[in-house]
Order: C-alpha cells, then sequence, then structure tokens
C-alpha cells in the first residue's frame, strides 16, 4: 500500500515534499504448532482465509515427497508472520523447537515484529529464554 503524507513546514502553510512509504499487509503466515494441536489451528486457518489470509499448514500443505524441513524452512523465509502456537505440546515439541529456533534467525531480516506467539492455557506454558523478550498474546474461544 502506498501512502503520500504532506506536512506544512511552517505556519505560513509552504508545503514540504510529500514522502513515500510501503506499508506492509500479512498475507502468508506460516502456522508452527504441535500436532495435538492440530484441532485449533485449523480452526483458526479458516478465520484467516475468510479474511483472504493464507496460512501455511504443514499436514495441509507440504507435497508427499519434499524435502520437509528444507521446504519448512523455505516457508519460514518466505512468509510474511510466523505465528506459534504455543501450548504444552508445542513446548515440548521438538518440531516446534526447530521451526522458532529458524523464525528467530529469519526474523533478523524480517523486523522485530515477524514471530507472532498466541496461547489459550492457563497459566501460559513455560516459554523458552530465547523467546522471552516476545509478547505472547492469549486468545480465547467461545464454543458455538
Amino acid at each position: 500500500m502506498q501512502l503520500a503524507i504532506a506536512v506544512a513546514s511552517n505556519a505560513r502553510g509552504e508545503h514540504a515534499t510529500p514522502v513515500a512509504s510501503d506499508a506492509a499487509w500479512y498475507e502468508d503466515i506460516f502456522a508452527s504448532y504441535a500436532r495435538e494441536d492440530l484441532g485449533l489451528v485449523k480452526h483458526l486457518k479458516e478465520r484467516y482465509e475468510a479474511l483472504g489470509l493464507y496460512m501455511f499448514i504443514d499436514l495441509d500443505d507440504l507435497r508427499s515427497g519434499a524435502p520437509w524441513q528444507a521446504t519448512l524452512f523455505d516457508r519460514i523465509d518466505s512468509s510474511d508472520l510466523f505465528q506459534l502456537f504455543w501450548s504444552d505440546h508445542a513446548r515440548r515439541s521438538e518440531y516446534v523447537t526447530i521451526e522458532w529456533k529458524h523464525a528467530l534467525r529469519a526474523r533478523e531480516a524480517k523486523g522485530g515484529r515477524f514471530i507472532r506467539p498466541v496461547y489459550w492455557q492457563d497459566p501460559i506454558p513455560p516459554v523458552p529464554r530465547d523467546l522471552a523478550e516476545i509478547n505472547f498474546r492469549k486468545i480465547n474461544f467461545v464454543e458455538s
């Protein structure tokens, strides 16, 4: 999205040259989750799709025969956002750990808000020291 804003340089209304800036919109989301939480992740994927956003879920989107780890790293690197679904299961998952460690490295190029962790359990499952500086946001679900 292009946005240009002109600001008067003084009280007489002399105009400065507009500066163009790009604002990012998240369209491609990588879901990092434990298999035990797949139902919840798919529930949120449907909501994202309703907003026109794409969420990569390995079980749905990883092609048969693909080199899975390299493909996951490529998907993390090409995503606009790394959505970490944090739970007791995720905390104990070797694969989730591999993914968030890769996302931390990718964050250096993508910017500080690339990793977006959410949790739903009370209390929040213990967070690794490497992720402690990142805010984990609680999401609440209402059964319908």
